[in-house]
């Protein structure tokens, strides 16, 4: 045992020994804290570092324990360096130790432990190398708090996050892309990606490969950009995303890694379509609209400029729903319209485009389709039209007009569905249920319609219109019963222009409205003139022409009371005369016939016989009168139509109405109507239409005698133009 010792301390001694003062300075300019403390855990000495870090001067910490620098819950660890040094434990790991500093708060260190033994191996002083870890800890708290504060942005985002190191593997994987890929966060490589997160090119078919995924792209140094995807895992919906990504580096330019932001676009996409359709498609019947037509047009157009081959178009226009609206509302034309949509779609070939353009009307694009097969479809909807619907237990039938353009290249989708359209109305015009192909005199046609119209408007302004009348006289007595009112267009260039020219177009452009209001103020006014002046016996009646499309005007019933109140004319002294198409207006129309015969004023069904009239609607309508069309009178004699004409003089009679037979020309027509109790006629036998000073003059001529016989010609100097508009009979402002 003494050996031994006497060996160490020659060990000791055959190293020279350090100078006190050198290590004293040592000690004391060291850069960490430094403290001795015996085995009874009194500090014997503490370097200038020390006492700085704690706020303490040497004299207050030399001498006493170290348990009084040293917070209360780390003193147990103190003690235990103390007790394993004096078991013979020399080396210690490195311990987070807090000490007290002067102030009172804590002072976070890392201390190094080591003992100091005597020659004999006693433990006679522990010496710790203490490293104020404060700053640093509050740094390494600080960001860790920010880390935890990302983490819990990340985890709280709309919007999926997946971010990647520099050798690619998955570091962040937060919620919304947990939720939105279906799958746990787990580091991925980026082999594996595509085929782990389930990602799709837009189709939602085709698997992305590894290289092509955003996130790799991202690594690999490209910007993503609002690229679409869809993410379509198994068992789970597909989503459609948008993705921006892009590598991250460290400020000296070294790669750390990439992220992708991930938005999910699913419901985003859904409203766009479902806008995307209502804007091309018509909520009705499903069927493409207008714009949607047009697009298609013009596809096609330019296919055929590539690959010449025919192309057509048919506009389809339902002929008569307007009643089927009136009569059963329009729950049952829109139930009619969606049976028809259906009917068409099963006609047709899956790549053809149908349409509906609005109301009732459709078209029909057939590409590489040659003329004849066009006109074969349009024969098969047609057919296909006039098969009954069912609708709330009622069978409808319907009919339709089709105008078929064609085109082998140089078209415009305007100029095709105006050819088409042309030739729809072509096709009205021929009657219900009829197939027109455009031809290009059409154009012509609508050129001169566009004259016409001009022109019209023109006529209203300038006061070109006048009235003529024509003497209705009874068949039984032969004395004057009336006239009916006659519009004339006095044309400064083409002369007189008669009803059947100008009247169907003033019809739709709505001009009738404003030119038959005139048109009744001044029939009335003339009628009071000549009942005041020429009052010799019976009442004189003043009939008038009144449209559909008047009595559709929400003021006819104003417009009419107002004429008759200013010319101070009884309701009695004016008949209306209406035509069969009337019938097929009712509800609303009806309703205004009732009250307008209910003020006294006389209905005549005008045209009798030239459309279709049933016995029960007929019986519906507020009637006095029925005018047997001159397509019957013409060819009595011959003996044509005369069943035709007894039959309804017969059937007028057992309604309790009267008849007047329009267009008599000759006496040889008089002795069959008079066998068959025809009450009135009206034609050149009796009188052409005259101006009213020449009805004036005849008037007079037979003021004494008023049968009405063999009068065709009007007094020299006067025309049979009529009496022009004038300042004492002005247009009213509406026809401006």
């Amino acid at each position: 045992m003494i050996g031994r010792r006497q060996n160490f301390a020659t060990i000791q001694l055959a190293e020279p020994p350090l100078a006190y003062e050198d290590l004293r300075q040592a000690f004391d300019n060291a850069p960490i804290g430094i403290a001795w403390a015996d085995m009874a855990g009194r500090l014997v000495r503490v370097n200038p570092v020390l006492c700085q870090m704690l706020g303490r001067s040497r004299d207050e910490l030399v001498g006493g324990p170290v348990q009084n620098i040293t917070y209360a819950e780390d003193i147990e660890s103190s003690e235990e360096v103390f007790a394993r040094a004096r078991q013979g434990e020399s080396t210690f790991r490195q311990i987070q130790q807090r000490y007290r500093h002067a102030d009172g708060h804590a002072v976070w260190t890392e201390v190094a432990v080591s003992v100091i033994r005597d020659i004999y191996g006693e433990a006679r002083y522990v010496v710790a190398q203490v490293q104020d870890t404060t700053g640093r800890r509050s740094a390494t708290r600080a960001l860790a708090d920010r880390v935890t504060f990302v983490e819990a942005v990340l985890e709280n985002l709309d919007s999926g996050v997946v971010a990647c190191d520099a050798q690619g593997r998955v570091t962040q994987f937060n919620r919304v892309s947990r939720e939105m890929h279906g799958v746990p966060f787990q580091p991925v490589l980026p082999q594996e990606w595509a085929e782990s997160y389930g990602l799709c090119r837009p189709d939602g078919i085709t698997p992305l490969s590894w290289t092509e995924t955003p996130l790799y792209r991202a690594l690999s140094g490209e910007t993503v950009r609002d690229d679409e995807m869809v993410i379509g895992l198994k068992d789970a919906e597909p989503r459609t995303v948008l993705v921006n990504g892009h590598s991250i580096s460290d400020g000296d330019g070294e790669l750390l890694g990439a992220v992708v932001v991930v938005h999910d676009v699913t419901d985003r996409r859904r409203t766009e379509a479902a806008l995307t359709r209502l804007a091309l498609y018509d909520p009705l019947t499903d069927l493409a609209n207008r714009a949607l037509l047009h697009d298609r047009l013009e596809h096609a157009i330019a296919r055929q400029m590539r690959q010449p081959g025919p192309l057509a178009l048919l506009l389809l226009d339902l002929d008569g729903f307007k009643l089927v609206n009136d009569s059963l509302g329009h729950q049952a034309g829109d139930g009619l319209l969606v049976a028809l949509a259906g009917r068409l779609r099963s006609c047709l070939r899956p790549d053809d485009t149908i349409a509906r353009l609005g109301g009732d009307e459709f078209a029909v694009l057939l590409e590489s389709t040659s003329e004849g097969r066009a006109l074969a479809i349009a024969a098969q909807i047609l057919a296909m039209v006039r098969k009954p619907v069912s609708i709330e237990g009622r069978s409808i039938a319907s009919d339709a007009s089709v105008g078929v353009a064609m085109s082998t290249g140089g078209d415009t989708p305007e100029s095709l569905l105006r050819n088409a359209d042309l030739a729809m109305y072509a096709a009205k015009d021929r009657g219900k249920g009829n197939v027109q192909l455009f031809e290009s005199a059409m154009h012509a046609t609508v050129l001169q319609r566009l004259t016409l119209d001009a022109e019209l408007r023109e006529a209203i302004d300038e006061r070109q219109f006048a009235l003529a009348y024509q003497p209705i006289v009874s068949l039984v007595s032969g004395r004057l019963r009336g006239f009916e009112a006659l519009l004339r267009w006095n044309h400064p260039t083409r002369g007189v222009i008669l009803p059947s020219t100008f009247v169907p177009l003033a019809e739709s452009t709505g001009l009738i409205v404003a030119l038959g209001r005139w048109v009744l103020r001044e029939a009335c006014r003339q009628a009071r003139i000549w009942r005041r002046l020429h009052s010799g016996g019976e009442e004189l009646t003043m009939s008038v022409n009144l449209s559909v499309r008047q009595l559709q005007d929400s003021e006819i019933l104003a417009v009419i009371a107002a004429a008759l109140a200013d010319a101070g004319l009884p309701a009695c002294r004016l008949q209306l005369e209406i035509t069969e198409s009337v019938l097929d207006h009712g509800g609303q129309t009806h309703a205004i016939l009732e009250r307008l015969h209910a003020t006294g004023i006389r209905l005549a069904l005008d045209d009798f016989g030239s459309g279709y009239s049933s016995l029960s609607r007929l019986h519906s309508l507020p009637i006095d009168e029925i005018k047997i069309d001159k397509s019957f009178i013409d060819d009595l004699a011959g003996g044509g139509p005369a069943p035709l004409v007894a039959a309804t003089i017969a059937m007028a009679h057992s309604l309790g109405l009267q008849t007047v037979a329009e267009g008599v020309e000759t006496s040889d027509q008089l002795p069959f109507l008079r066998q068959h109790g025809c009450d009135n006629v009206q034609g050149f036998l009796f009188g052409r239409p005259l101006a009213a000073a020449a009805i004036d003059a005849l008037l007079c001529q037979r003021a004494s005698d008023r049968s009405w016989t063999n009068i065709g010609k009007a007094p020299a100097g006067q025309a049979a133009g009529g009496v022009r508009c004038g300042p004492q009979s002005p247009l009213e402002p509406a026809l401006r």
